[in-house]
């Protein structure tokens, strides 16, 4: 990988703190691939089963989902209760025999094969464990499979959208690897660094699962979420760009299926389509990991960020991320800062002819 590329990568996960995650490990990726992806859709099934297609719990808060423009509010504070590890809206059992603790300077890890790890947002303390959960406002920036061209070819990035589902309870999660891919296969040497990230970008938690895909594909169907209903996609109030990454027919990403927008009017018009599509209740969503699905990126005018030399970095500028769910049965856009909507294929085909991106 020549630097040139290290660097776009470097720059597009900007918003994540360093030593939580290797972003740019988490970011490339092979091309997306069609085929079904088995061992997560199985993993996720007993979702559907104890959750009523992961949509029918009871509603425990009406309460609907920090907005965007709601940037002070307090982050979620990890704990546990009665065994269920509990942050933001996740719900997440502690395996039987494992224990789970927060990272505390100055002591070691202690048995990272059975612990559940809440980091600090300073990288201070242990940072090794089996789970790793981490919170801040740079949480919601969606996990990828990247597609890097070649120096000579402009050094261009391409970040596909996350591997989408819906946790029972309603939050959407995003995860950053098919479970049965070559990456997360079993029997890896010692010393492979499994990593599969899961993000709640709603609650602004990630979880970084150090196992391979059948481990992880165990721990995520555990997971449930306390219910919030979406309500209408948030999205910025001053987007000066507009980005859309979509799937071909083989579902992978390209430059002929990308598009970049800066004209202010065009901009307005893709945010404007965002923002009147209908609201999907908890109780209907339906986002599978088996679905392909755009990538939208909306961002700011770019400014200049002081970062202090203590503490912890500022909230993220990038802008903020949609999600649209692709299939017959289901499409739908979820938002990284809060909101879900249906987004039928018409207004599919409306967004890609703003981005003068053939269908």
């Amino acid at each position: 990988m020549t630097q040139r590329i290290r660097d776009l990568l470097d720059e597009a996960v900007s918003g994540i703190e360093p030593g939580t995650r290797d972003p740019v490990g988490a970011v490339v990726r092979r091309g997306r691939s069609r085929r079904r992806r088995t061992v997560l859709a199985g993993a996720l099934a007993v979702l559907a089963v104890l959750g009523g297609g992961g949509l029918a719990a009871r509603q425990l808060r009406p309460d609907p989902p920090p907005r965007l423009a709601d940037t002070e509010r307090a982050l979620p504070r990890p704990h546990v209760v009665d065994g269920v590890v509990v942050v933001g809206a996740l719900r997440l059992p502690v395996p039987a025999g494992w224990r789970a603790e927060a990272a505390r300077p100055g002591k070691p890890c202690r048995d990272p094969a059975t612990t559940i790890l809440f980091v600090r947002a300073d990288g201070k303390g242990c940072t090794t464990a089996a789970i790793l959960i981490a919170v801040g406002p740079d949480r919601d920036f969606p996990p990828a499979y990247g597609v890097a061209f070649e120096q000579s070819d402009g050094g261009q990035m391409l970040l596909s959208a996350p591997i989408a589902f819906t946790l029972p309870g309603g939050e959407p999660a995003w995860l950053s690897e098919r479970l049965d891919s070559d990456m997360m296969a079993p029997g890896r040497p010692e010393g492979y660094d499994y990593a599969e990230h899961v993000v709640l970008p709603w609650s602004l938690v990630a979880v970084t699962l150090k196992m391979d895909g059948p481990a992880a594909g165990r721990i995520i169907s555990t997971m449930r979420s306390e219910p919030v209903e979406g309500g209408r996609l948030a999205l910025p109030s001053n987007v000066t760009t507009a980005e859309l990454t979509a799937p071909d027919t083989a579902g992978q990403i390209s430059r002929e299926r990308h598009g970049e927008i800066t004209d202010r009017k065009k901009v307005a018009e893709i945010v404007r389509l965002l923002g009147r599509q209908k609201t999907v209740a908890d109780t209907q969503a339906c986002a599978r990991p088996d679905q392909d699905a755009l990538r939208v990126e909306l961002r700011p005018p770019a400014r200049v960020v002081e970062l202090p030399a203590k503490g912890p970095l500022p909230r993220a500028t990038s802008g903020i991320t949609v999600v649209i769910s692709l299939g017959d049965s289901c499409q739908e856009a979820v938002s990284s800062a809060g909101g879900r909507v249906r987004f039928d294929g018409d207004a599919v085909a409306e967004l890609e002819k703003l981005f003068g991106i053939d269908g």
